[in-house]
Formats: C-alpha cells, sequence, structure tokens
C-alpha cells in the first residue's frame, strides 16, 4: 500500500499504518495506555515549551516516512529548526524523537517492525513505554541501528542526554 491509498481509508475510530508497504489496523488503545501518552506527553512539552527547544506531539499525527511507510506514533518530538509549517497535514521529516506506548495487541510491532521502520529512517531517539512492566526504555540510533541507552523501571526518576534537566519521575506515568 502506498501513502495515496492510505488517504483514502475511512476516518474510523481504528488507527492505520503502512510498514513496508503492508497495513496495519489496531484498535482504539485503552484507557490506561492513553492516560500514560497523556501524562508523559504533558512532561515532554512544559520541558521542550520552556526551552524552545520544539514541539511534542501526540497522536494521532501521521508521519509519512516515505510513500510505503506511514505510521502515527503515540508522542514525537521535532526540534524547532525542523518543525514543517503550522498547517501542514502531516509530517514528512523524521521526527527527533519518537515515543511508543505498547499495548498487547502492538507489542511485536513496536518492538519489531516499527523499530526497523524508525531505524532505517534515521529517528535519533526511540523509547519504548511498557506500562505493564512499568518500564521506560531509550534507544539511541547508532550505524544504523538501535542500542538501549538507558533502561528504568520501579519508583525512579528518568533522565535523558536528549532534554537536559529533564526529569521523568515514573511512578506518575501509573498514577
Amino acid at each position: 500500500m502506498t501513502y495515496h491509498e492510505y488517504a483514502l481509508l475511512p476516518q474510523d475510530r481504528n488507527r492505520y499504518e503502512i510498514l513496508d508497504g503492508e497495513l496495519y489496523m489496531t484498535p482504539s488503545p485503552s484507557v490506561e495506555h492513553q492516560l500514560v501518552v497523556a501524562e508523559l506527553t504533558r512532561i515532554l512539552a512544559e520541558h521542550v515549551a520552556k526551552r524552545g527547544l520544539g514541539k511534542v506531539i501526540p497522536a494521532p499525527m501521521d508521519v509519512v516516512l516515505g510513500e510505503t511507510n506511514v505510521v502515527q506514533p503515540d508522542i514525537l518530538f521535532i526540534r524547532t529548526d525542523r518543525l514543517p509549517p503550522r498547517k501542514a497535514k502531516n509530517i514528512q521529516v523524521p521526527p527527533d524523537l519518537i515515543v511508543e506506548v505498547v499495548s498487547p495487541s502492538s507489542v511485536e510491532q513496536d518492538r519489531g517492525d516499527k523499530k526497523h521502520v524508525y531505524a532505517r529512517h534515521g529517528i535519533a531517539h526511540y523509547w519504548i513505554v511498557d506500562p505493564e512492566a512499568r518500564r521506560l526504555e531509550m534507544y539511541t540510533l547508532s550505524r544504523g541501528s538501535y542500542e538501549l541507552s538507558a533502561d528504568f523501571t520501579g519508583q525512579v526518576q528518568a533522565t535523558t542526554i536528549l532534554f537536559p534537566g529533564l526529569v521523568i519521575p515514573l511512578p506518575a506515568l501509573w498514577a
């Protein structure tokens, strides 16, 4: 499937993505999933806005990585100097960070196909949040593949080199 065909899909409550030309459909996420997305978006957006670093955008937002790769990450971040125009229909540059909050229906895709597509398209930072395991994994692109740069679980404060000074209180994500 191509982006042109994707654009013709019905506007229903399902989430559609194309990975290497294959169409994937994911039903609406759970309440827990959305609460984690909302809290992490808030934490990131406040930090980024105070420092004028760029924009944090939650799903749904099409990220067109190519004619046969269109994704809707749970959260994305783009630096100020790379932001698309406000009236753009989608994102056509690789975000600086993509965050996926896994759920039982998406875990294989988020840890497999999507991870490979994101690496291939040069997305420098990829985070996987697992609400069930209460875990935040941070990956950094190195020589075309992701290396685990940080792994947080439990009642800790997560930090990252991507956003100096940012503290993510993990318990707040699960509250």
